[in-house]
């Protein structure tokens, strides 16, 4: 469940500069694309503590089904937002948004599952799995 959902912006977060050069209209050029990656990735680590709260808050199924909903949204409108700077900004962040959540999500729900040990195995293997 997990590879499936966070392959799409795993992906997206390694193509976003050639996919806007190459598929773009050349509004969007190589410095904005580097701001964009700088500020996707503080993005992405700041979102952790963002998604451990609504974790807490509502539970997995609930956010989880958010990001999935999200995820199918902007991964479908990606292509139509490539000329305009602010909204690829916009969409790449969202995207970079729901990645972090993957990390935060996946861990607590293993543990709770499978307890501590199998868990956090079975997180291992799942992260490990992703580098292959």
């Amino acid at each position: 469940m997990d590879i499936c959902s966070v392959f799409t912006f795993m992906y997206v977060s390694s193509i976003f500069k050639s996919m806007a050069i190459q598929l773009g209209d050349g509004s969007i050029d190589d410095r904005f694309l580097t701001f964009i990656g700088a500020v996707g990735g503080l993005t992405n680590g700041g979102s952790r503590i963002f998604w451990g709260y609504l974790q807490d808050l509502f539970g997995f199924k609930r956010i989880y089904a958010f990001i999935l909903v999200t995820q199918i949204v902007v991964s479908m409108t990606l292509i139509h937002v490539l000329t305009s700077k602010t909204l690829y900004l916009v969409w790449i962040l969202i995207g970079y948004n729901c990645l972090g959540a993957h990390f935060v999500l996946f861990p607590t729900v293993l543990l709770k599952v499978f307890g501590l040990k199998s868990g956090g195995q079975l997180y291992s293997l799942l992260y490990l799995g992703l580098g292959s």
